[in-house]
């Protein structure tokens, strides 16, 4: 990719430009001059290739001025205007450009190089928690908890869970192994996960979590849940052994609206929001693949997770 490199700005100005993207609108001034002290001013002249389908990502860019026309395989030929994000995906899967960006007129950038931002989202776990909490802002249908039915095949390997004997960790390593969301993790990775996933013994009666509770991501082994609304006793939902709850609610950081409490003794893993994103600053890989199973997820619902409000991000 060729572009004319601007004269530098002051950071107080590329700091304004990123807080109008509602990407960054969750972050504070320091994070944002961070940011901004990697991000350059790029022009792009009429009719320049800004970005190429299939080629490795260099840059994220945030389009700050002019018009450009955003084509690729699967997707109808369109003209987009600012605010747009150029790249934003594929850096945090790690992924070839999906789409073929190129200037309509005479347009100005805001360049991020790839490596520069997944260094500075390794450094800084917070801007990390963020991007969760905007990827999945959108409230799950009446409230309810995200839940994933039967994520776990528990068949697949029996655990002496009515022994009482604890789980090894290389049995944790394979259960964990089997969400979708850790399928691209490494050995190390899913062993680092298991040292945090604790047993929870499920107690008939007993509450599990009530509204307002901060999340944590629970995988059901035996046993069953009833999650309820504190408005509404009467529906509650059933969550059995290989369901796994919670899982965007911890990402996001978004307490729970719901309550759950144990209809049928057993054992579930938790793994608690801090734990996680603790072991996620120490392991770059295993947070790309957290967004990278997230946005493949969303597509396979024929959802949009990178639809972020106010701006288009390809």
């Amino acid at each position: 990719m060729r572009f004319e490199l601007l004269p530098p700005v002051p950071s107080v100005v590329l700091a304004d430009q990123l807080r109008r993207i509602p990407l960054f609108s969750f972050v504070d001034v320091d994070e944002l001059f961070r940011i901004s002290s990697i991000a350059r001013q790029v022009r792009h002249e009429v009719g320049a290739t800004m970005q190429e389908e299939g080629t490795p990502v260099e840059y994220i860019q945030v389009l700050v001025e002019g018009r450009i026309r955003v084509t690729g395989k699967g997707r109808r030929e369109e003209e987009m205007s600012p605010p747009v994000l150029l790249g934003f995906r594929e850096v945090l899967e790690g992924a070839p450009l999906r789409e073929t960006a190129h200037a309509v007129e005479s347009s100005i950038c805001l360049a991020i190089a790839a490596e520069e931002f997944r260094a500075l989202l390794s450094d800084n776990i917070e801007l990390a928690q963020g991007l969760f909490q905007q990827l999945l802002s959108a409230p799950s249908k009446n409230g309810r908890p995200s839940l994933m039915r039967r994520a776990v095949h528990l068949e697949r390997r029996p655990l002496a869970l009515d022994k009482g004997q604890e789980l090894k960790p290389i049995d944790k390593v394979l259960l964990l192994q089997e969400l979708p969301v850790f399928a691209r993790t490494t050995a190390d990775e899913l062993f680092a996960l298991a040292a945090i996933a604790r047993e929870l013994p499920l107690v008939e009666n007993q509450g599990v979590f009530n509204e307002g509770d901060p999340p944590s991501l629970y995988i059901v082994l035996s046993g069953e849940l009833s999650v309820q609304s504190p408005e509404d006793d009467a529906h509650a939902d059933v969550v059995g052994a290989g369901d796994v709850l919670g899982l965007h609610e911890t990402l996001a950081g978004t307490a729970f609206d719901w309550r759950a409490k144990v209809v049928a003794r057993g054992m579930a893993l938790r793994i608690e929001r801090n734990s996680l994103f603790e072991v996620l600053a120490d392991q770059e890989d295993l947070l790309q693949a957290l967004f990278s199973a997230l946005f493949q997820s969303s597509t396979s619902r024929g959802q949009t997770l990178s639809a972020l409000p106010g701006a288009q991000a390809r």
